[in-house]
């Protein structure tokens, strides 16, 4: 049997603020969606520009840093996978297609109106990998690179 490979990786801005949510098993999950620029060119040879909306949801670990850190224009870097879903509602079969998260790098600064951060934490997030673990950035750092001698690099 050959495998498949399954693997998305996309940067855009959060379409509307995340809407975290419980399971009846308590586990908590988010969904948002992503707004995707692009440009081509027409049939008239015009420069367009395009976007495409993409439903990402967030389970696991990756929840608290959604929910604290990332609200509507802000900029990430998602990385995960397609997850397709379908379900019957009114006598109609539906079907969902969005990136599962397994990954999430806040970028771009703050978008925010500094009255609207003041509700927010204040320390610098790092990135967040496998939806399971959470860093933070404890301080600020210098990183001086006069102070490394390159005698003490072990390759």
């Amino acid at each position: 049997m050959s495998r498949s490979f399954n693997s998305v990786t996309l940067v855009g801005n959060l379409t509307r603020d995340p809407e975290v949510r419980a399971t009846q098993g308590g586990d908590e999950f988010c969904r948002f969606s992503l707004a995707i620029n692009y440009d081509y060119k027409n049939a008239n040879g015009e420069q367009v520009e395009g976007v495409d909306f993409v439903d990402i949801s967030v389970w696991g670990g990756l929840v608290s840093v959604v929910k604290n850190y990332c609200h509507k224009g802000k900029q990430v870097l998602i990385s995960g996978r397609l997850k397709s879903s379908s379900w019957e509602q009114d006598g109609q079969k539906r079907s969902r297609l969005e990136v599962r998260a397994d990954r999430l790098l806040l970028l771009g600064g703050n978008t925010q109106s500094s009255e609207a951060n003041s509700s927010k934490p204040t320390k610098p997030q790092a990135q967040a990998s496998n939806g399971d673990e959470e860093f933070e950035v404890d301080g600020e750092y210098d990183y001086n690179q006069s102070e490394i001698d390159p005698e003490d690099i072990p390759f």
